[in-house]
């Protein structure tokens, strides 16, 4: 029976479905006399991807009277792609202060529009309306000018008006509008500008109400390789008041960073944690964790660092005595060498038959705390896996 009804109810969307996307009705829609029914008639032909309803797209368009109802046929011509869509904009934005406008219709706002279908087949003639409403707006504009001008920064061909839209954006992000949208433009210029709009970054993470735009904030510090993200990192994991954020940020540093530091980081503050959730998720967290493996990191810096770790390691008690921790960073240097030698078998030697054996044998031996265990076997490993796309395998 349930199976029945299911059957049933997706006939009956479906039905629904075809029924909104019905040739003749749109093109009945098309020519109604009630402008309302134009309008719904031009936005279903966009959603059901009509592309046999553009001829009559394209002839109505011509005789619509209200300017609303011909910037949705526009906007349908755009989606269904017309190979007469230049045209149709030049003359649609020629034609826009003659037609019918109805509460909240602004033409100036019609012709942004018409302008950004015609930057997309590469055509710049009409440009100057962009200016107009940025220069009408300034500095609270709405969404299509903020796409725009972020178009700015990305387009080739409009290469001269980047920094004229960086200043733009700058002070848009100072204004109280919408945070999901500000949040958009602090990304972009982050990914265009990087370092050269650090303390637009920076204040966002300690200064900005809306946590969501701090959050797109510290990303961009991560985005941007910012070199003292770690250290911000670690501030706003104790300060920042949204329990998201600091949740963020802990999977940042075991994710992202993860070196001995950051875990001994997250181990440190989570029971202090004060939301119940996110301190549980933190522990799981740190149980789960597994040191990330580096990209494109030279061989010789992969060993290096393990040594570096090593004596980290010895600091934060997960290496236990001194023999134990002399020991790792012997067999380290011995490991280096080796490479440097050209002696493939004795780095193999090293690897396989006295440091990872010797690394399971003192955790259950409890020489090495499994933080410490995570640390040297999965860097050993990494180190291994290096070493042979670069030397070959291990005989």
């Amino acid at each position: 029976m349930k199976k029945i009804n299911f059957l049933l109810l997706l006939l009956f969307f479906s039905t629904i479905s075809w029924a909104q996307c019905d040739v003749g009705e749109l093109t009945n829609l098309l020519h109604s006399a009630d402008v309302h029914d134009r309008i719904d008639a031009a936005q279903r032909i966009a959603d059901c991807n009509l592309i046999e309803l553009i001829p009559v797209l394209e002839e109505r368009i011509y005789a619509e009277e209200y300017l609303y109802a011909a910037h949705r046929m526009l906007f349908a011509l755009a989606k269904l792609d017309s190979d007469n869509l230049e045209q149709i904009a030049l003359d649609f934005i020629e034609n826009v202060d003659n037609l019918t406008l109805r509460t909240p219709d602004d033409p100036l706002s019609s012709k942004v529009f018409a302008t950004q279908v015609l930057f997309n087949l590469q055509n710049y003639s009409t440009i100057d309306y962009i200016f107009q409403i940025v220069e009408r707006d300034r500095p609270e504009f709405n969404v299509l000018t903020i796409f725009i001008l972020i178009q700015f920064l990305n387009n080739v061909d409009l290469t001269q008006y980047r920094e004229y839209a960086k200043t733009e954006l700058l002070n848009y992000l100072n204004t109280d509008a919408d945070y999901i949208v500000r949040s958009l433009v602090l990304d972009r210029l982050a990914v265009n500008f990087g370092t050269q709009v650090i303390e637009v970054i920076l204040d966002k993470v300690y200064n900005e109400q809306e946590w969501i735009l701090r959050s797109t904030a510290l990303k961009s510090l991560l985005n941007i390789n910012y070199i003292n993200s770690r250290s911000v990192f670690y501030e706003r994991l104790q300060d920042d008041p949204h329990r998201d954020i600091r949740w963020e940020i802990s999977d940042s540093l075991l994710c992202y960073f993860g070196e001995p530091q950051d875990l001994k980081k997250i181990l440190d503050y989570y029971p202090n944690e004060p939301d119940p959730i996110v301190r549980k998720y933190m522990q799981h967290s740190s149980n789960v964790f597994i040191p990330p493996k580096p990209v494109n990191q030279p061989l010789d810096s992969m060993i290096n660092n393990l040594i570096s770790y090593t004596e980290e390691l010895y600091q934060y008690a997960w290496i236990t005595d001194d023999e134990t921790y002399s020991y790792y960073v012997d067999r380290l240097v011995d490991l280096r060498e080796s490479i440097y030698a050209g002696d493939l078998e004795m780095a193999c030697s090293i690897i396989n038959e006295r440091i990872l054996p010797q690394v399971e044998q003192n955790l259950q031996e409890e020489l090495i705390t499994i933080e410490g265990y995570k640390f040297l076997h999965y860097h050993t490993v990494y180190i291994s896996e290096r070493m042979e796309e670069l030397l070959g395998p291990c005989e």
